[in-house]
């Protein structure tokens, strides 16, 4: 039988040099460490050249990521490719570094929040070293007129969708500070687009005071917001609320070029 005719095995459709770059991803991904190029030669058994040639590749892509000093890592991008479907998984991979930084800093609970389709929910969050008892519970749609978190996020959607999202939408009557109507709600929308944060006056829980900013993707859409949660003497007068909303301000930053991939 001459080449024309033989039958196509399985493997005559493989292409090396993809399934090598699939073969470096799926190692990464399963091993949430740094490695020199290499340990990687030892662990994947390519020629080292062209194994450098598929990191450089995959790193131009985001697929991995190479830090100053030589290591290789897995990059956003396969974060990125599961975020739509997972996010409540894939964002706190992603910032947890920075959440916990964040709280380090100002000695707050820190908080990262996404809207639902009807309110708010706290993906994750993370204790100062003193441990605060009142925190919103994680995993959980809570009503977004209590959340700054909340009220950051839907301050940044179109008017339109602000107003279908409060049709669907239950606002709280929690504390006597609560804003709890449609119309005085959008009012103070605008005023959290216009300050560029959103505050928690003592709406949640008496006592208690929390801010947040928001967190951007690469097509301009504000999908996330990171915020600290505390005691309301931290967020009772403007020159604190200005002191804390610095330090908040550099974590959303980051964690912005984080999900853009534009450190």
């Amino acid at each position: 039988m001459d080449d024309h005719n033989r039958p196509i095995a399985a493997n005559d459709y493989t292409v090396p040099a993809i399934s090598r770059a699939l073969d470096v991803i799926e190692y990464l991904s399963a091993n949430s460490r740094e490695y020199t190029l290499n340990e990687l030669v030892e662990r994947l058994g390519f020629p080292k050249a062209s194994l450098f040639r598929i990191l450089h590749t995959l790193k131009q892509r985001g697929f991995v990521f190479q830090s100053d000093s030589g290591l290789y890592k897995i990059g956003n991008a396969m974060y990125m490719l599961m975020l739509d479907k997972r996010r409540s998984e894939v964002l706190p991979l992603l910032f947890r570094e920075e959440m916990a930084r964040l709280a380090r800093r100002s000695g707050q609970v820190t908080q990262l929040s996404v809207l639902t389709d009807t309110g708010v929910m706290y993906l994750d969050a993370v204790q100062p070293q003193r441990e605060l008892s009142i925190i919103a519970p994680l995993h959980q749609t809570l009503p977004v007129n209590i959340s700054a978190g909340g009220k950051v996020i839907l301050a940044y959607q179109t008017k339109e969708y602000q107003k279908h999202f409060l049709k669907c939408a239950k606002l709280a009557n929690q504390t006597a500070k609560t804003i709890s109507n449609i119309p005085d709600f959008l009012l103070e929308l605008d005023r959290v687009r216009e300050r560029g944060f959103g505050l928690d006056d003592e709406e949640y829980a008496v006592g208690v005071g929390c801010m947040a900013m928001p967190i951007w993707n690469a097509e301009g859409e504000v999908i996330a917001a990171i915020g600290t949660t505390g005691q309301y003497c931290m967020y009772d007068s403007a020159e604190k609320i200005a002191m804390l909303g610095k330090t908040i301000r550099d974590a959303a930053e980051k964690a912005t070029a984080i999900l853009t991939c534009n450190p």
